[in-house]
């Protein structure tokens, strides 16, 4: 658990546990939570999750395309909105259509408070087509839809429609997504792929984090440290850039 997490969950035992049960505060609760937080590391955690890679994504937004499975087609475009925010599942999934604001430029995402505590985030899914899908085009025609007021814009499948009235549940969402991603996609899939395709692109961790809203820096190094180490493009390509630059040295020196 990172110090982030530590401080949101003292605050909110210590403001609802008397509530429901006999324990009281201990005058030293906040000396406590200090001291937990400073020995609290986010190193090496990254939730487990095994992150979507770009062939990966490609395949089932292709396959996506070959059907009319309402359930893979809405699967695939809640992933791609993950993936392409660099945002949380828990976030994506909480999006109404009230949130969902339709501009000239795409769909724009309002996230009243992220995990870390950022407030009146806002995030542009455009109308741009790429990997063979115009991802904002999609967006804003599920938050187009008759959905009731304050409902969440995902939808319930049911008789192989999507049900405008009914929302879908996380456990029905999520056998969905791994139906059109595999079996060990979760929420987070996304967004640790995202992360990584972003690093081994160049972008520089400054223009990632606020992207991807963290708190701290340091979070990203589990995600860049499994990218480097393992994706099969930047390897090929670190390995000719090596030997090239060895053969060029020792041609100089000839």
């Amino acid at each position: 658990m990172g110090p982030e997490s530590i401080g949101r969950t003292s605050h909110w035992i210590q403001k609802l546990a008397p509530s429901y049960s006999a324990w009281t505060v201990p005058p030293t609760a906040d000396r406590i939570t200090r001291r937990a937080k400073k020995e609290a590391t986010t190193a090496n955690l990254t939730g487990g999750a095994i992150p979507i890679t770009r062939p990966a994504m490609a395949d089932a937004v292709g396959r996506r395309m070959d059907t009319r499975d309402p359930a893979r087609w809405q699967a695939v475009l809640f992933g791609m909105v993950c993936y392409l925010t660099v945002s949380r599942g828990a976030e994506v999934f909480s999006l109404t259509k009230e949130r969902c604001k339709i501009t000239s430029e795409g769909v724009v995402l309002h996230l009243p408070r992220t995990k870390t505590d950022t407030v009146g985030v806002k995030k542009l899914v455009p109308f741009s087509k790429a990997g063979g899908t115009n991802v904002g085009n999609d967006l804003k025609y599920l938050a187009s839809l008759p959905i009731p007021a304050g409902q969440r814009i995902w939808r319930e499948v049911r008789h192989g429609k999507l049900a405008f009235k009914r929302e879908i549940s996380q456990s029905q969402l999520r056998r969905h997504l791994q139906d059109a991603f595999g079996e060990d996609t979760t929420w987070h899939s996304f967004r640790k792929g995202a992360t990584s395709a972003l690093v081994l692109d160049g972008v520089p961790a400054e223009a990632i984090v606020p992207l991807g809203t963290w708190a701290n820096p340091n979070s990203l190094r589990p995600y860049i440290a499994n990218a480097v180490r393992t994706d099969a493009r930047f390897a090929s390509q670190r390995a000719e850039r090596m030997l090239r630059g060895e053969a060029t040295t020792q041609e100089k020196m000839l």
